[in-house]
């Protein structure tokens, strides 16, 4: 959601599987606030994942 909003009714949930990358451009990095939610495991439909080791790089051009 954009930092002016104060509901969740445009929250998009991204299921990234391992080897997977996301990259952000325009709006979605700039204008938009992301995160990834603190718990143990994530259910996709029927589907229970349990969460493991994640690693985040970020690259910048300064």
């Amino acid at each position: 959601k954009t930092s002016e909003q104060e509901d969740n009714k445009d929250k998009i949930a991204i299921i990234l599987r391992p080897g997977d990358v996301l990259a952000m451009a325009g709006p979605a990095r700039y204008e938009w606030s992301h995160g990834i939610p603190e718990r143990i495991v994530d259910e996709i439909g029927d589907e229970i994942i349990q969460r493991k080791t994640r690693i985040s790089i970020t690259l910048r051009r300064m």
